[in-house]
This record gives C-alpha cells, structure tokens and sequence, in this order.
C-alpha cells in the first residue's frame, strides 16, 4: 500500500516540474515568475530545472528591451533581445495615464522606454476619450507624440436625403456633424412619410462615432374605381373606396368587392412615394342604354339597348352638349358633372386626392381643381368641359376590336384600347398589329384642344 502511495506521488512531481532550455543573449538575467532564476552563460543556453508550470519567463539585459512570455510546458524558448525604442509623449491636458499593450508605464509628459515593432498606445485621463494608436517602431527610434484629448464625440449623422430634425432639442439638418458627450440621444425627424421619425442614438466612447439615419419611408396608396364605396382590403386592412393607405415599400395583396359583383384580388408592388391603384368591377349582367341620348362606348355609337359590361370610355351627346369619362356602359341619363382632361406632366389635386397626370376628371360645375407641373401650377375653376395639354402632349385614344398591338411612328405603345395617349399635334404614322402582321396602318392628324380618337383592327 505504501509503494502504491510513493508511485502516485512521483507521477504527480512529472506533471508539475520539468526542464526548461533558454536560448538568448549571454550575461541576460532570467526571472521565472517574477524571481531570479540565474544569468544566461556565454554560450547563449540555458537550463532550467525543476520549474513548476504554467509560469512567466522574463529576461533582462541592460540595452535591450525586455523579454516576456508565458510558458506552459517543458521546451525550449529562444528569446531573441531587441534594442529598445523610445517613446516621447505629450498630452494635452497633462498627467494622462499611458499604456503600452496594456501595461501601464507612467503618466503624461515622459520619454518611455518600450520595445520596438508594433505597439498599441492607449491613453487614459478621467473625463477625456481614450485615445487609441497603434505604432510601429524601429529598434533605437525615437518617436516624438502630441496629443490633444477630447472630452466629446464627433458625432456623424449620415442620410442620402436631405433631412430637418430635432437632435437635442435643436433643429438640424442631415447629413450632419456633431460634438457630443458620450451618452444616448433622441433623433426626432420632423419631415413626414418616415417610417422611424423617432430614433436612439448610442453614443459611445469614441473620438468618431458614424450613425446612419434609418430614412424608410412610407408610401401613399390611392384606390378609387368603379363602383365607388367599394370594400378595398390591403394586406388585412380594409376601407371603402376611395381610400388612401399608409404603408412600408413592399409587395401587398389588394382586394376589392361589392355586391352583385366579381371580386378582384391581385398582388402590387408599392414603391416609395405616392401611387394609384384603379378598379373597375364586372358582372354577369348587361348595362341598360337609354336611346334618347346617343352614346359612345370606346368611339363606337351604341345601337342596342343592351351591351356587356365592362370598363368603356365613353361619349355622352345630346342636347345639353357632350360628356365624357369612363363608365361600365350603363348610360340612363346625360351626366351633370363636367369633363377635365390634364396632360401636362406633373400632378392633379381634386378634393385631397393627387393624381399623377394624364388623368381625366369629373368634376361638379364651380369645383376647383389645381395642376402642378414643371412648367407652372395653377388652381382652376370648372365651368365647362376642358382638355388641359400643349402642342407636345395632346389626348389620344386608340380603339379596335380585340386586343392589337398599336405603333405610331415607328414604336410601339401598348395593346389597344389606349386611353389618354400623350402625342404631340401633327401628323403621325399609326399601324395596328394582330398576329405579328399589320391589319391596318394610316397618317392621322393629332389635334389640341381635343381628345383624339384612332380607330383599326375591323373598326371603321
């Protein structure tokens, strides 16, 4: 029993004592753990016995920067010596503490001793930013450093857009750079359609500290149709038509009902800023005509007392004059509201709501209307049936029977009908395509002032 005791004892003194071999310059002094273990021999070797590890080796010889390394386990060390570099620093303020990878070397001003190569310096005073530098330095080098110490943050706040906000209690604007304290500030945006108007800023201690403004911005979704007051549902949100929605950038499901009706659903892409969505509902059904007024139903006069419905634009004549405006093709009696065409480019604002033009409005006698484009903006009041263009974009409608591809001069610009084509007045070639093969082809003349009609296919 006691020779199993003695045998487990000298099995342990293998794990916890060994020999370490030192190569380095001869006449260095070695300290193992902070302890002077012996001084290296003029051959450059060194053996040490007997050491208990883990352990810190240190070798030290006047002229040479020291040596330090953590060893765990028997071997050998070769510890190469450097000459020393030198560091001359000053601070502003004074009596900043100085670190050198960590260790803690004295306080500001001071030449310093510290080994050559790569070195991080950090300096510390209470009040004031660390300061963070990392060096490189030549054995014998003498490096002179100032430093001014911050007691703030350079704070930048970076947007694409141009941006008013409340930083502080201050009004900004973004893009912007700021001197702050350490610390969490409020970024209140005082500009609209932004999805994060308020935003928290942590600031750290940091000389530079970049925050990039949260700038998503929420879009504006318009959707009327036919019929009006009908149940528009947009991602579980519902409200009848018309009605604006308030949403992120994104692809949303849209649907519409109303009774006695087909409902529609469909998928939309919203972009940022403000976009219309139209509908126009169907039925089984047809619409009743009445034959005291002579009606157009995309340029073709109605005969029957009956058509199919689906969405027309339609021509309403009769005594009281000429209406027009897109329908289902259900015509009773002569319309009361008054025709607005806009072509310009820019927008139509009609009882809050903004259309992106060409649009064509019907509107009630002495109602205003205000354009905006590029060229000019102005409020209108409506009295009388207009069409609102110049000589570069006048109102075309283009009509066949069935579903033909339409190019004018040359281009093509969509699959007929085509309503509210912005042309220029003159004359212009227009060919009509069914099938690959030109069903029709003719000079027209565009008009301002008018909407213009442009029958092919088997139309007249």
């Amino acid at each position: 029993m006691k020779k199993a005791v003695l045998f487990l004892l000298f099995l342990s003194s293998i794990f916890i004592a060994g020999t370490l071999v030192v190569i380095s310059e001869p006449g260095a002094l070695v300290y193992w753990n902070e302890n002077l273990v012996e001084k290296i021999p003029e051959t450059g070797k060194l053996v040490i016995e007997n050491l208990e590890y883990p352990g810190l080796l240190k070798i030290v010889k006047p002229g040479y920067a020291p040596f330090e390394t953590s060893v765990a386990t028997d071997g050998v060390v070769n510890a190469s010596l450097v000459l020393p570099a030198y560091l001359a620093l000053n601070t502003i303020p004074s009596r900043a503490k100085v670190y050198i990878n960590g260790s803690f070397l004295g306080e500001t001003p001071g030449v310093f001793e510290v080994s050559s190569g790569e070195l991080i310096l950090e300096i510390q005073k209470e009040g004031y930013l660390k300061k963070k530098m990392r060096l490189n330095l030549k054995p014998s080098e003498l490096r002179k450093i100032e430093v001014t110490l911050k007691n703030k943050v350079t704070l930048i706040l970076k947007s694409s857009n141009n941006i008013k906000a409340l930083f502080n209690n201050k009004i900004i604007d973004i893009p912007a750079k700021l001197e702050v304290e350490p610390g969490s500030y409020t970024l209140k945006i005082l500009e609209t359609f932004y999805a994060s108007p308020v935003q928290v800023i942590h600031v750290p201690e940091e000389e530079i500290y970049t925050y990039n403004v949260n700038e998503t911005q929420y879009s504006h979704l318009l959707i009327y149709g036919y019929p009006e007051n009908a149940v528009v549902t947009v991602n579980a949100i519902t409200k009848n038509a018309p009605a604006e929605f308030v949403l992120l950038p994104g692809t949303y499901t849209i649907k519409v009902s109303s009774d006695g009706y087909k409902e529609i659903e469909e998928s939309l892409e919203i972009q940022k800023g403000v976009q219309t969505y139209s509908y126009n509902l169907r039925t089984a059904v047809f619409s009743k005509i009445n034959n005291n007024i002579q009606i157009y139903l995309d340029g073709v006069p109605v005969s029957s007392k009956k058509v199919p419905q689906r969405l027309y634009f339609t021509r309403v004549v009769s005594e009281k004059g000429q209406w027009y405006g897109f329908t289902d093709g259900s015509i009773e009696e002569y319309p009361e509201s008054l025709s607005v065409v806009v072509m310009q480019d820019g927008y139509v604002e009609y009882k809050g709501f903004r259309f992106k033009t060409p649009a064509l409005l019907n509107v009630e006698s002495g109602e205003s209307i205000r354009v905006l484009s590029d060229k000019e903006e102005k409020t209108l009041t409506i009295l009388n049936n207009i069409v609102f263009d110049d000589s570069d974009k006048c109102a075309v409608n283009f009509y066949a029977n069935g579903r033909f591809e339409v190019y004018v001069d040359g281009k093509l610009i969509g699959r007929t009908p085509i309503y509210i084509y912005p042309l220029s007045s003159g004359k212009h070639k227009v060919e009509f395509y069914y099938g690959g093969r030109v069903v029709s082809s003719r000079e027209v003349v565009i008009q301002q002032g008018v909407i213009n009609e442009v029958y092919g296919g088997d139309y007249k």
